[in-house]
């Protein structure tokens, strides 16, 4: 036990490290339409950097478990950040050329080296923690995922407000070197490394066995549309709140950690909520929330009320339903995982690659009308209950 406590990480770093994959997508989005004007692109066509980042998010997660055992944790992490920084780099410069193919071609990146953040300081804790001590490590690290980006919210909005939207990428060039020097005090938790690690047909077995378990890929992709939900908001958000309510960048900025507040709620509500009262209430209670302040919200709009209490404030109780719903999906399908490794790979591809899917369904409305946000929430809900349905016999256990 000594040695474990002595190789342990130490939390602060990893909820930075954590965290990363977040900030690098959500930092720069207070400037979308900032970005939007200096491409003399399409507000749909600016969304697309969303989309390519989470293209790059998604694949990342199936690459870093495998470099992890292969190389060691530390050197897999550096890897992935050195490689998210060379991709913000290029993404500026591309800005600064003018090219915005090659603009996105970078945010694929920045997605693909970031990803590492999450994967491996999850990797980290499972390494160094066992039993409830995990558990309680994993939920901070979840709730420090989803709070940390806010700080990022903020910041993207002072600094496009000020300096625009080249500015947020210069900062992300800054945060990526601080963090890879705190990456470098940590500890490497590998106990042994694997020589086969990188074997492709061993890796394609693995993950094979994952994807064709029905169970995972549904509580998956129920993962999936929630975090979907909240890059809706990242990604959607800066027309309502600037376009649409004639908010700064800054403000924005600063309103934004409202729906992030009720996601951290929602996290905590679900780790409280764990083991004391069935999934099923959990997860039912939490739609209700979600689609009973959706209809509040939309009302509203159609009836041009787009204000903080109808925007902000309704999309806090929303983001606390989906991170009620969210960690309680999540948990039932690792708990029935044997092969949890890759088990939770091939979860966090759904995940992300869900968001990717919808987010690029996002950028392919034409419409800028604010109801556009609680409509497409609503529809992601109304899929998750249909596939809790369809998962209900199982769950029959879980009363």
């Amino acid at each position: 036990m000594h040695s474990e406590i002595l190789r342990a990480p130490r939390l602060w770093i990893l909820a930075l490290t954590v965290s990363f994959p977040a900030m690098l997508a959500v930092l720069f989005t207070p400037a979308l339409p900032d970005l939007a004007r200096f491409f003399e692109i399409t507000p749909a066509s600016a969304k697309t950097t969303m989309t390519m980042y989470l293209l790059g998010y998604a694949c990342g997660m199936l690459i870093y478990g495998p470099l992890a055992n292969r190389w060691g944790r530390k050197i897999a992490m550096l890897s992935g950040f050195a490689l998210a920084l060379i991709g913000t780099l290029l993404a500026l410069w591309a800005g600064m050329a003018h090219l915005f193919w090659l603009f996105c071609l970078m945010r694929i990146v920045q997605g693909l080296g970031a990803s590492s953040g999450f994967k491996i300081s999850m990797t980290m804790v499972a390494d160094t923690h066992a039993g409830e001590k995990a558990t309680r490590m994993v939920s901070y690290l979840i709730l420090a995922a989803v709070t940390i980006p806010a700080a990022g919210l903020t910041a993207g909005g002072m600094l496009a407000g000020y300096y625009g939207w080249s500015s947020c990428f210069v900062f992300m060039s800054i945060y990526s070197v601080l963090l890879m020097g705190m990456i470098s005090f940590l500890p490497e938790t590998a106990r042994e490394l694997d020589a086969n690690a990188l074997a492709i047909r061993r890796i394609a077995n693995g993950l094979g066995r994952q994807f064709k378990d029905s169970f995972l890929v549904q509580h998956a992709l129920i993962t999936g549309l929630c975090t979907s939900c909240y890059f809706f908001f990242t990604t959607q958000g800066p027309y309502i709140g600037i376009e649409t309510m004639g908010l700064t960048p800054q403000e924005y900025g600063w309103l934004s950690w409202i729906p992030v507040l009720g996601m951290g709620a929602g996290c905590l509500i679900a780790a409280r909520l764990a083991g004391r009262q069935s999934p099923r209430i959990t997860m039912i209670s939490g739609l209700i929330l979600v689609l009973s302040s959706l209809l509040v919200m939309m009302v509203c709009f159609a009836h041009n009320t787009v204000t903080i209490a109808s925007f902000f404030f309704l999309l806090m109780f929303v983001m606390i339903g989906i991170y009620t719903v969210s960690p309680t999906s999540l948990s039932i399908a690792l708990n029935e995982a044997t092969d949890k490794s890759n088990a939770s790979a091939a979860s966090q591809f759904i995940n992300f690659g869900t968001s990717f899917v919808s987010i690029l369904i996002l950028s392919l409305i034409p419409s800028s009308s604010p109801l556009v946000l609680p409509a497409i929430i609503g529809v992601a809900m109304v899929v998750i209950l249909f596939i809790w349905i369809r998962l209900k016999a199982h769950h029959e256990r879980f009363k």
